[in-house]
């Protein structure tokens, strides 16, 4: 009977908000996943590679250890981990027990297990199986967690059962910005409950270094994570933005929202048209702000002739490096696309577009029956480049809505 019972509190997961610190615990294996989505190096440890009976301490970055009192109620003796199969688990065959007693831990015990990390870690969680009955009115909850600053608390019902004395419960923490390279289950949350129980499934992840945008325009590749504002939302992508619109990048991937500051995770990659750009894992936090203004500029400006980090400028563009950023241009309609998915805009520097008309491309979402060559428009979008030939470039601006050419 695994007594799996470090159901945390989740229900009503609880927050622990301190300066900068945000850490939340989860009841439920669904919930604890989808906040973790955007997580890297996921590590599930289920002791099923090993035989019954043998150690369960040590798995690369994981090392477990366990303690809990002797038959006098006070002397601390060690509870050497192992692996057993000698009950119903959540991944057959093996769970996590002791070679104390009888192969599982004990509540009445004070049995505490502690789950050390030689790297840190953002998110931990595990499935406990076995018997609890909860006392008090309201119902105690049996277990607590500590990890991050936060302690979290089991629910007391059980998410299903795996037969009798085999219930079976989650408990899990994911923190979005603080690290931490211990976690401790304490056993001893009601005092009077006394329950056998065994541990499985031990999922633990990581975050990827927090870099700025200005640094992940510098790198060739890698996982990052970042935290910036987002400008604009278009059908593949979005574009985010520092606060003070130094830098901007654009983000190959959905699900955000205009105006929300996010942190995300993702793989720096270059596009076929030499964007320097972030292939979303997951935004992982969001807390509402107000997207950074666009920049008004001429169109020789639009991408910046300079090079930043590895993101290259376009040839005949004048200024820093501008790619990724919100933008506002003004000039008249001089081409527009047979199938619609593009207009140009000359403000009269008639400078090349690369599809015959001069002036800046812009794509997205264009309306083309509103839109007559010779027309006077204001363009916001973020601003792009594009690619034609092996090394021919030039200034896109990206729209993200039929309102974002004007009037």
């Amino acid at each position: 009977m695994k007594g799996i019972i470090l159901t945390l509190i989740t229900a009503l997961a609880l927050w622990l908000a301190l300066p900068g610190f945000t850490a939340t615990a989860y009841t439920s294996r669904a919930e604890f996943d989808a906040a973790s989505a955007g997580y890297i190096q996921k590590t599930i440890t289920n002791f099923d590679s090993q035989a019954p009976g043998t150690p369960a301490r040590d798995y690369g970055n994981l090392h477990i250890a366990a303690d809990g009192l002797a038959s006098d109620g006070a002397t601390s003796i060690d509870l050497p981990p192992i692996a057993t199969d000698a009950f119903s688990t959540t991944s057959p065959a093996n769970a996590l027990g002791n070679s104390a007693g009888d192969s599982q831990f004990l509540a009445g015990n004070g049995d505490t297990i502690t789950f050390s990390f030689s790297s840190p870690i953002y998110a931990f969680g595990v499935y406990l199986v076995g018997n609890p009955s909860p006392t008090g009115a309201p119902a105690i909850p049996f277990w607590r967690m500590s990890a991050a600053q936060t302690d979290a608390l089991s629910a007391t019902d059980s998410l299903y059962s795996l037969g009798p004395g085999n219930d079976v419960y989650f408990l899990g923490i994911v923190s979005t910005d603080q690290s931490f390279s211990q976690v401790t289950l304490y056993s001893d949350n009601d005092p009077d409950a006394a329950f056998s129980f065994n541990v499985d499934d031990v999922i633990y992840a990581a975050l990827p270094d927090k870099v700025s945008l200005g640094q992940a325009k510098s790198l060739a590749s890698g996982e990052v994570r970042v935290t910036a504002v987002v400008t604009r939302v278009h059908s593949d992508r979005f574009n985010v933005e520092t606060p003070d619109r130094t830098y901007g990048m654009a983000v190959i991937g959905t699900g955000a929202t205009r105006g929300k500051a996010v942190t995300l995770t993702g793989a720096i990659l270059q596009t076929p048209d030499d964007e320097r750009a972030i292939s979303l894992h997951g935004i992982i936090a969001e807390s509402d702000s107000t997207a950074p203004g666009p920049f008004g500029m001429s169109s020789r400006a639009v991408g910046g002739g300079a090079t930043f980090g590895l993101q290259i400028g376009v040839p005949g563009s004048v200024g820093p490096n501008n790619i990724g950023l919100d933008s506002v241009i003004c000039g008249r309609v001089t081409g527009i696309a047979d199938d619609g998915t593009w207009v140009t805009v000359d403000d009269g520097a008639a400078r090349p577009s690369g599809m015959g008309p001069t002036g800046v491309k812009v794509v997205g979402a264009i309306d083309p029956s509103r839109r007559r060559v010779g027309d006077f428009v204001v363009v916001r979008g973020s601003i792009s480049l594009y690619r034609m030939g092996l090394s021919d470039h030039y200034p896109l601006i990206r729209v993200a809505q039929a309102g974002d050419i004007a009037p």
